[in-house]
């Protein structure tokens, strides 16, 4: 009988010290740094693309990475314009819309501590596209924080649909992010709307505000040829994607999910296309500063779908 105990007892403790540490790593996931040297060396034995440390994700937790998924489910409040007929022309091998259209691309900006990608991804494709359509006589950075703040259609620092956002582009129109200085990035909170006060005194105090349109909003077709052609004759568009632990590594090529937890929806800038090493590729403007990536910038696989990037593509034109 007392052999009987003392094994029952054995093996209780064996599954106690077994289950322990488990338990333990499920809960504390969201500790753990972002930046994970394992998924680092695992990512550049594979060899697909360049991992590395990023300064703007040092001492950066996993949780604190899940605030700044900013894309929620795409599921718009409200129908969008049907998206506009383009001539099926032979595209080229590659496309840089900064090359095609210089001084009109916005340059890398920093949404900081709140998940405001939807609204930076949206602002800026308005902006770029201003750019583009007025041959640079409208250039100029329409302002994120207006919609972190007065967009009641989506939830500020705790994300957004690009969807909601180019209808209020085309509903109520954005300022200028002078008139309507960006604040959230540095509280992590979405703030008051200062935009409900009947004057036209800019939040910041510049000037006058003035209120820019989109004509229209809408989806592209989710196929490569379809969202190809829309940068071609358009210029950027939002582009919706699933974001993984080793994203937040990316230092160079082209980028796939190769390891990692899923941290949440982005939404970026996709501002052209190529080819690298035989690989084709989406080339995107991320909201993450210049010590991020590339320059700002960075490379996804194009034509797969990769991390669902073909799937919710949303774009507009100018007033």
């Amino acid at each position: 009988m007392s052999l009987k105990v003392s094994s029952l007892k054995v093996s209780s403790l064996f599954l106690l010290v077994v289950s322990v540490p488990a338990l333990s790593r499920s809960i504390d996931s969201n500790d753990a740094p972002i930046l994970d040297p394992a998924i680092i060396e695992e990512v550049n034995r594979q060899g697909l693309w360049k991992a590395g440390i990023n300064e703007r994700f040092l001492n950066v937790t996993v949780g604190e990475a899940r605030s700044l998924a900013g894309l929620l489910e795409d599921i718009p409040k409200q129908p969008l314009s049907p998206p506009p007929v383009h001539p099926q022309i032979h595209l080229p091998i590659s496309f840089d819309a900064r090359a095609q259209w210089p001084h009109a691309i916005h340059p890398i900006r920093d949404q900081g501590r709140c998940g405001s990608c939807w609204s930076f991804s949206s602002t800026g494709v308005l902006s770029d596209r201003f750019a583009i359509f007025s041959n640079g006589h409208i250039n100029v950075v329409l302002s994120p924080q207006q919609l972190v703040s007065c967009d009641t259609a989506n939830n500020g620092c705790q994300g957004g649909i690009p969807a909601n956002a180019w209808k209020y582009l085309v509903d109520t129109g954005v300022v200028t992010d002078q008139c309507y200085f960006y604040t959230s990035g540095t509280s992590g909170k979405r703030g008051y709307c200062y935009l409900v006060h009947p004057t036209n005194i800019c939040p910041s105090g510049h000037g006058i505000r003035h209120f820019y349109y989109a004509h229209s909003a809408y989806y592209v077709p989710a196929t490569e040829l379809a969202i190809m052609h829309e940068i071609y004759y358009n210029g950027p568009v939002d582009a919706n994607f699933q974001m993984y632990q080793d994203f937040h590594a990316y230092r160079g090529g082209v980028y796939q999910h190769v390891t990692g937890q899923h941290i949440g929806g982005h939404t970026s800038r996709m501002i052209g296309w190529g080819v690298m090493n035989g690989v084709k590729y989406w080339l995107m403007a991320n909201s993450w500063g210049p010590q991020w990536g590339l320059n700002g910038y960075f490379m996804i696989r194009r034509g797969v779908n990769e991390c669902d990037i073909e799937k919710g593509v949303v774009a507009g034109l100018p007033y």
